[in-house]
């Protein structure tokens, strides 16, 4: 996610000096201007989106030099924690063709990046708070920064998992072209999720120290250190059904594994939940987020 705005305050002139903001109109509370407008207003702007990121990506490498290697680490790190608890408390599945490491590896690193996203997309308009004070343009630029941001170095780090996946005799087939499928989904899922937690933050910020309770709480009901067995032989399918619909990153986290380690096709359909319910919470968050974002300003 973004660092601190302080460090972009050139590019702040820079905006200034050429005039890139100057075309903005402001948003009435009354939403007069409407989606077209603020896709216009996009497009009037479609060059700050990539200055930003750029910028971004230089000073994780300048200030932050241990960013990439942290993206890697950290949940690399955390997948260790998880497998000696899962190891020592319990047992692994005997189940699976690879090592149990991997198929938490796996899991942790998928839900890394959703939760990771999450959690930093509560404080993300307050990062920019400089920019957005100062300068008039649509802060829907800053979410997209953001998430490219944040997908360059999940892309990056995931680069471990096909690693481990190949040390373990487990390697790419025709099946593999499922994942960017699952990956959409996810990046989907995600986006819809931190649009609303953006406003949460904005307009909630004691939010902030109860999400990651939250955010663990959900992370022990999703099937992600454990193996969705553990559920569907002690629940029953009515209610296993209704667990799919209700907890969306469920099907997501299955369908990497049934991809990676079992080399079969994930279950479409739940896919297609998942993606038609994301769809209808993006929208919901984007436009609330266009309808209150002349209001930011207020809270920032």
């Amino acid at each position: 996610m973004g660092r601190s705005v302080n460090n972009l305050q050139h590019l702040q002139s820079d905006l200034e000096t050429s005039g890139e903001s100057s075309s903005f109109i402001e948003f009435g509370p009354d939403f007069k201007m409407g989606v077209r407008e603020y896709t216009h207003q996009l497009l009037a702007h479609k060059m700050l989106g990539p200055r930003l990121l750029i910028t971004e990506l230089k000073q994780s490498v300048v200030k932050y030099p241990m960013s990439y290697v942290w993206w890697v680490l950290e949940p690399t790190l955390l997948a260790l924690v998880y497998l000696f608890l899962v190891l020592i408390l319990g047992r692994g599945s005997s189940d699976i063709p690879v090592p149990f490491y991997v198929f938490i590896v796996i899991s942790i690193f998928s839900w890394y990046w959703t939760s990771h996203n999450i959690t930093s997309s509560l404080g993300l308009l307050n990062k920019y708070s400089s920019l957005i004070t100062q300068i008039k343009f649509p802060n829907l630029i800053l979410v997209g920064v953001s998430f490219a941001y944040s997908v360059f170095f999940f892309l990056i780090s995931y680069i471990i998992v096909i690693v481990l996946l190949i040390a373990n005799g487990q390697y790419p087939s025709i099946i593999w072209f499922f994942w960017p499928l699952v990956f959409f989904v996810q990046s989907l899922f995600t986006l819809a999720v931190s649009i609303w937690c953006i406003l949460l933050g904005l307009y909630a910020p004691d939010m902030q120290k109860m999400v990651p309770f939250l955010i663990r709480l959900w992370m022990y009901s999703t099937p992600v250190i454990y193996d969705i067995t553990c559920l569907t032989d002690k629940l029953p399918p009515h209610i296993m059904e209704l667990y799919y619909k209700i907890n969306l990153l469920a099907p997501i986290i299955i369908s990497y594994r049934d991809i990676l380690i079992f080399n079969s096709v994930p279950d479409l359909s739940q896919l297609t939940w998942v993606t038609i319910v994301s769809f209808f919470i993006l929208v919901g968050g984007l436009l609330l987020f266009i309808r209150n974002e002349d209001r930011f300003t207020r809270y920032l």
